[in-house]
């Protein structure tokens, strides 16, 4: 959160504000990220228990001769994202078993891990950011009125995706809605074409919809296809609530700033795959310790993902790819004196300064 802090005071994010703050809001992404799989406790007391806080267990072939338990760690990033390809976590939070319902399925379990702290962590942030826009991105599970009001009262924006079985009386009013003849003017068509591709969307927008104890939101339909040179076409569908009122001006960003919520399965993907090792389980006799690990590897994460856009980085990268480009980084430093490092030129300096490229093609 103070890496965070430190951006906005240093206006990284403002500089590029037509670029990384669409709809002058920062964009906030949550999603359960499950580390650490093990088939006997990993941290135990004297009488050979399980003493791990953190550690959920997971009973399989339950009622059979072949019933065994496992046990799962389970974090809820917080990650803030932005259009220029850039994610930065902000918040970590790991889940204690005493928290949640460890009988329920996987499913069941990731959904009431991710809200749970949701709610727990949302007021933490708007606490430590009382000031800064933030519209928050989230799937299915937060489509439900408790959730939409939280964020009115925590005065955050938030475009949720709608699932079909997701608030069937809402859904229903807009259906019917959609097929009146005066419901036409709130909707539009766009056609875009390239060498490659035609792009045909189409928007249709249902404001005020009503969801019970004074809750009010507004519904975006959302339909495109694509075609490419070959003839050969993809249709993607989706639906978000949406805390601000929709027009012909705004429905097309506000579809663009729903879809901004993927990118935080890459922010998984690199954990995992691309030299972090989240999956690793530093110290694991004890929970503090590699809870402290994965808190620097977070840490870790959003010093590089910032650096990797700087032009001095983009240049010395050449044509490696990042996870290449530093480990021959590392590999260099490991051979450096730290006095050497600490007598350099650059860090000499009161004031280092980065050029800072954010690409959205």
């Amino acid at each position: 959160m103070d890496l965070f802090k430190s951006c906005i005071k240093n206006k990284i994010f403002y500089n590029h504000s037509e670029i990384l703050l669409p709809g002058n809001s920062f964009h906030l992404g949550v999603d359960g990220f499950w580390v650490h799989h093990y088939n006997k406790p990993h941290a135990t007391d004297t009488e050979g228990h399980n003493n791990c806080p953190y550690c959920l267990p997971r009973v399989h072939k339950k009622g059979t001769a072949e019933e065994y338990t496992s046990w799962i760690h389970v974090f809820v990033p917080f990650v803030m994202i932005f259009p220029g390809g850039l994610t930065l976590p902000i918040y970590l939070y790991p889940l204690k078993s005493e928290q949640v319902n460890i009988s329920a399925n996987t499913e069941e379990l990731k959904q009431e891990c991710e809200l749970l702290a949701a709610h727990i962590v949302l007021p933490k942030i708007r606490e430590q950011l009382p000031r800064i826009p933030i519209t928050f991105l989230g799937d299915g599970l937060y489509c439900n009125q408790p959730f939409v009001k939280l964020c009115d009262y925590l005065s955050l924006d938030y475009a949720i995706v709608q699932t079909e079985n997701s608030l069937p009386t809402v859904r229903r009013e807009c259906d019917q809605l959609a097929k009146t003849e005066n419901h036409k003017i709130y909707s539009k068509q766009i056609s875009e074409q390239s060498e490659t591709k035609n792009i045909n969307s189409e928007f249709q927008w249902f404001n005020n919809r009503y969801l019970g104890s004074d809750t009010y939101t507004n519904i975006l339909r959302f339909k495109e296809i694509n075609c490419n040179s070959n003839g050969n076409s993809h249709t993607y569908k989706n639906e978000w609530l949406i805390s601000q009122k929709i027009n012909k001006t705004t429905c097309k960003q506000f579809s663009e700033r729903g879809r901004l919520r993927w990118h935080q399965e890459d922010f998984h993907n690199t954990l995992k795959n691309r030299g972090f090792a989240a999956e690793h389980d530093y110290a694991r006799a004890n929970p503090r310790i590699w809870l402290n690990w994965k808190l620097l590897m977070v840490l870790a994460f959003s010093i590089f993902e910032l650096f990797s856009h700087t032009q001095l980085a983009i240049d010395a990268k050449g044509t490696r790819s990042w996870k290449q480009f530093a480990v021959s980084l590392f590999a260099e430093l490991v051979n450096v004196l730290w006095s050497d490092i600490n007598d350099s030129h650059s860090l000499q300096k009161q004031k280092i300064q980065f050029r800072y490229v954010f690409d959205t093609s």
